[in-house]
This record gives C-alpha cells, sequence and structure tokens, in this order.
C-alpha cells in the first residue's frame, strides 16, 4: 500500500500547478488600437510587432500574414475614423498613414501628424475631401531611423504597425 499525500497537500497542488503552468507559459498581451467609424468599432492587433531579443543584441519580430488579417469596418464617403492607441503604445512616437480613392477612384496616400511621446492617444482621421473614400489604416510605432536609399538623408521605419481596412458603405 503506497501513502498518498495528506487530502491539503494534494489540493494545493491541484490548484496551484495549473495556474503556475499556465502563467510561465503567459507572456503579456500585445497591445490593441481601436477604430471607430459610422457608429461601429473594431480593434486591430498588430500586424508587426518588433522588440529586443531577451540579450538586447538582436530584435524579434512577429509579423502577422499581412492585410488579410486585419480587421475591416464599413464607412461612408467622407466619413472619419477615430484612431485610439492604449498608454503603451502613446508613450513613443506614432503616426497614421492612410490610402484613400478620390473623386475619380484613383488610390492616394496620405498621412497625419507625428505624435510626440506621451502627448496623445487618440486621433480623428479626416479625407482629404467629402467625396474621399478611406480604403485604409495604419498606425505606426516603435520608428527607427534608417539612411534613405541614396543615402544623403534619413527616414523612418516603424517596428510596431496596427492595419484597418475599410470596406465602402453603399
Amino acid at each position: 500500500m503506497t501513502k498518498r499525500p495528506p487530502i491539503a497537500a494534494r489540493w494545493w497542488v491541484a490548484l496551484v500547478l495549473p495556474v503556475a503552468l499556465a502563467v510561465a507559459g503567459c507572456s503579456a498581451p500585445l497591445p490593441g488600437v481601436s477604430f471607430y467609424g459610422d457608429r461601429h468599432s473594431v480593434a486591430s492587433t498588430p500586424s508587426l510587432w518588433c522588440a529586443p531579443d531577451e540579450d538586447v543584441t538582436a530584435v524579434q519580430c512577429r509579423v502577422d500574414t499581412g492585410d488579410s488579417q486585419a480587421p475591416r469596418l464599413r464607412l461612408s464617403r467622407g466619413a472619419a475614423v477615430s484612431v485610439n492607441v492604449p498608454a503603451g503604445v502613446a508613450t513613443a512616437p506614432w503616426v497614421v498613414l492612410f490610402q484613400y480613392k478620390d473623386a475619380k477612384g484613383a488610390v492616394q496616400e496620405g498621412r497625419g501628424p507625428l505624435f510626440g511621446p506621451g502627448t496623445r492617444q487618440a486621433y480623428i482621421l479626416r479625407p482629404p475631401s467629402a467625396v474621399d473614400q478611406l480604403t485604409r489604416v495604419e498606425v505606426q510605432s516603435g520608428l527607427t531611423p534608417v539612411s534613405t536609399e541614396t543615402g544623403t538623408g534619413v527616414d523612418y521605419a516603424a517596428t510596431r504597425t496596427w492595419v484597418l481596412l475599410i470596406d465602402p458603405a453603399t
């Protein structure tokens, strides 16, 4: 006959062990960005997330499968979209890039202002005119300076992005 641990010890192991294993295998969830327009709201997880490796000598990136996984929002022509970033994202500079179709149906690109660290957590993106249709919105953060292709200037690459696709409302 084998000797079993007391009941209290078995309960403790049964309760604590699964929690300890779950916590050990988890990391903090990545922050999401929310978008609101035409009385609907959607949240976006990062489509790109780069962070220093544990030894801080390399960078590890997680890249989703591009726009195919991005949330979608239905908006009317000329409708604005509200972009809301969490405090953890707003502690670094961030910017909103967007695409839209103009009155002739040509795809155009634009960029909102660059927000400094801790200055703002929300931005209302309005298309350039009332007849323009927003089609894509991208929030970029973790901006890292890189040299331009010609080597004569500096550009910035985002290490964290969130994407929203917009379907035209009929």
